[in-house]
């Protein structure tokens, strides 16, 4: 009866072994050349967004983000802001390694690949290898579509933008618009470009990329998540708006098809940078003026959120490989 019962135990331990490995194989998409060993593929599938826990606590870097937040903000929030930080390093504890011995190495291992890139996938939440010359391939042939991009060769035309969106800024706090602490938290201190990337389309035959411009940290940054603060309660309020799968499947439900009748679906191609900025901007002008909530999330006027978001739309400028472009119409994806 025991010896049953081990190999009883023994199938089930064997079932759970390969059923691991069947969702490792699916969390993780190897697009290279690389061929993957059972640790590499274990850290892999934890996702990109999985933390690693670390031995010793960047005490120095804290504090120095700290005091960087601290000199935009008035003494009193500034002081409260510096108890909290002391308060989390007198109380922080040592914490146990999340990584087994075999999964370090093999991250490491692949830090150091540099024939390899890891990328989410555009759509899911898988992670993708690409051989890094493929990856680069597939960029610059997006990149070469002169009806979408144009290049501008090594200079960096940072400070031509910056200027642009400083401007604005002053305007609108000489309006009344915005005050002094908002300016400063709106005003561009760092001048770190947008960067270009593609997301693999592993759905799809070829894994072609989807085009994504980061614009975190580069100039346009704040002021692009403050105007998508006042804009967002807009979202969701015209007839056509669809929220999701199932809200459509739930809306199309009741719908019947007449046999004179054909249901079709149609696949939009390059949305962003498709989208006419010019008439985006006059229908977002017109849905502000006939908002009569706006005056409770802001005191800018419609025409000063339009000013705003004017400039941050038309700064398409990113850098890739050491190169800058610039799209020529539409928006880019990436932006908040």
């Amino acid at each position: 009866q025991n010896k049953f019962a081990r190999l009883v135990e023994n199938r089930k331990q064997a079932n759970n072994t390969s059923i691991a490995a069947e969702c490792m194989r699916k969390c993780v998409k190897n697009c290279s050349d690389r061929i993957l060993r059972d640790p590499e593929l274990a850290v892999l599938a934890k996702g990109l967004n999985y933390a690693t826990s670390e031995p010793d606590l960047p005490v120095v870097d804290i504090i120095c983000q700290t005091e960087s937040a601290c000199r935009k903000l008035p003494e009193r929030e500034a002081n409260t802001l510096r108890s909290k930080g002391n308060h989390v390093l007198c109380s922080h504890r040592k914490t146990e390694p999340n990584l087994s011995r075999e999964e370090n190495a093999a991250l490491k291992s692949l830090q150091r690949d540099k024939n390899i890139v890891i990328l989410p996938a555009d759509k899911g939440r898988c992670v993708v290898l690409l051989n890094k010359e493929d990856y680069d391939l597939k960029c610059q042939a997006l990149l070469s579509d002169e009806k979408t991009y144009c290049k501008l060769g090594k200079k960096d035309p940072t400070s031509k933008y910056k200027k642009q969106l400083v401007n604005v800024l002053q305007q609108i706090e000489k309006e009344k618009g915005i005050n002094r602490v908002e300016y400063r938290q709106l005003y561009p201190t760092t001048e770190v470009p947008p960067k270009f990337y593609g997301l693999p389309k592993i759905h799809k035959n070829g894994t072609p990329l989807r085009p994504i411009v980061s614009s975190v940290n580069s100039i346009t940054y704040r002021s692009s998540r403050f105007v998508a603060d006042i804009l967002s309660p807009l979202v969701g309020q015209s007839p056509h708006h669809v929220k999701n799968s199932q809200h459509f499947a739930e809306t199309v439900k009741q719908l019947r098809v007449e046999p004179d009748e054909v249901l079709r679906s149609y696949d939009v191609t390059a949305l962003f940078t498709s989208v006419p900025i010019d008439k985006a901007l006059d229908i977002i002008l017109q849905r502000l003026e006939s908002d009569t909530t706006l005056g409770q999330r802001t005191t800018l006027t419609p025409t000063h959120v339009v000013n705003l978001l004017n400039v941050c739309l038309n700064c398409t400028y990113f850098l890739y490989n050491g190169e800058f472009y610039r799209q020529i119409h539409g928006a880019a994806m990436g932006s908040p």
